[in-house]
């Protein structure tokens, strides 16, 4: 019996189909021979796969080739299933992204539509007034087209203020909490100043507080002064600088327009006299414009902080009394809700976020996953 006889009976000699002889001459032949054995141990793996993935038996019939096939078959839907998964996650990654950064490219460019057109209005309102008014000389006295600009772009300038009185049983406790207050809105103690007298042989203490909170937080520390002690009196007011402070930047822009031209003219001037008097002029405008800039550096620290004035006094034994613990309770319950839902929605902004930040991983890694475990399969098959 030949190596091509032999390889024909040996899907029946895995199987236990052959007579005792045949069996042990294809057994003694196959020690011999490389090939054969090469063959047998390639259907033997061959038909184990097959059975342990609950494949029936094929007819002994059906040779090599046509299993391999088979095999070869169920890889090529294992790899289409693969990539249709990673088409699908492609496809969901990309019809989540692509509005999203389509919303926000709409958003900005929106805005600059908008900021455009607002220009362009004031540029020909500006043209208009200038074909109607005589036409000015080029001496630097073009800062009005700035001015206007300014006038209708500066944000509202507004400084907030505050003073109450607070009557208090103990008053270096009360002084604790208004600094507590103070430091955890972000503001600061500008000025202090504590005094005592006497009463029926009692000491009694009171002070004078000057506080600088951020304008955003002014209104829940005014709130949180309540819980320090009771109110006895207290007045707010607010002043709109808005028009003042773009005066003064109007000024000091015209004033740096004569700075500069004087600077030119004092490179030309020819005689002693002539620079005498143009460094006299450039100090006066020098002085000028630092005391407009210094308004303004003041402008902008008292709208950006607050200024709460506080009148804190021990009451005497004659002025306690009991608490009213609803006294505010529905601005404290609303200011108590309003940080809650701020709170949930800022949670679930960052979740809502950072899904979409970690996604790519996760169908990175899903992929991979697939994709070890089709190694895995294949392994086992061969």
């Amino acid at each position: 019996m030949n190596c091509s006889a032999i390889n024909e009976k040996l899907y029946d000699y895995i199987e236990g189909n052959l007579e005792k002889e045949e069996e042990c001459f294809i057994a003694q032949h196959l020690k011999t021979c490389a090939a054969c054995k090469q063959h047998y141990e390639e259907k033997y793996r061959m038909l184990s796969s097959l059975k342990r993935y609950g494949e029936t038996l094929p007819d002994t019939t059906i040779d090599a080739e046509l299993l391999f096939k088979m095999t070869e078959e169920k890889s090529v839907k294992k790899k289409s299933s693969l990539k249709r998964v990673a088409s699908y996650a492609a496809v969901f990654v990309l019809g989540i992204m692509i509005p999203l950064i389509a919303l926000m490219l709409g958003g900005a460019n929106s805005d600059l539509l908008y900021d455009q057109g607002n220009y362009e209005s004031m540029s020909s309102q500006n043209n208009s007034a200038k074909g109607q008014d005589n036409p000015r000389e080029e001496s630097g006295e073009q800062t009005d087209r700035i001015t206007g600009l300014s006038q209708v772009y500066a944000p509202e300038k507004i400084i907030y203020n505050m003073n109450m009185d607070l009557q208090v049983e103990n008053y270096a406790k009360a002084r604790d909490d208004v600094v507590e207050y103070a430091v955890f809105n972000g503001g600061y103690i500008e000025n202090e100043d504590k005094n005592n007298y006497s009463n029926n042989g009692v000491n009694y203490y009171y002070g004078y507080f000057v506080i600088r909170i951020p304008a955003e937080n002014y209104e829940q520390f005014c709130l949180q002064m309540e819980d320090v002690g009771t109110v006895t009196n207290s007045s707010a007011y607010a002043a709109n600088i808005t028009q003042e402070y773009i005066d003064a930047e109007a000024n000091v822009e015209q004033l740096n327009v004569q700075r500069d031209r004087l600077l030119k003219l004092y490179d030309q001037a020819e005689t002693v006299s002539d620079l005498i008097e143009i460094e006299s002029e450039l100090t006066r405008l020098n002085t000028q414009i630092v005391q407009w800039e210094n308004m303004l550096k003041d402008y902008d620290r008292d709208v950006a902080h607050s200024t709460v004035t506080l009148n804190i006094s021990e009451a005497t034994s004659s002025q306690l009394h009991v608490t009213n613990p609803f006294k505010g309770l529905g601005a404290r319950i609303k200011l108590a809700l309003v940080k809650s839902v701020n709170g949930f929605l800022d949670s679930v902004g960052f979740l809502f976020v950072g899904l979409f930040y970690v996604l790519p991983f996760v169908i990175l890694a899903f992929v991979i996953v697939l994709i070890v475990r089709r190694r895995r399969k294949n392994k086992v098959m061969k």
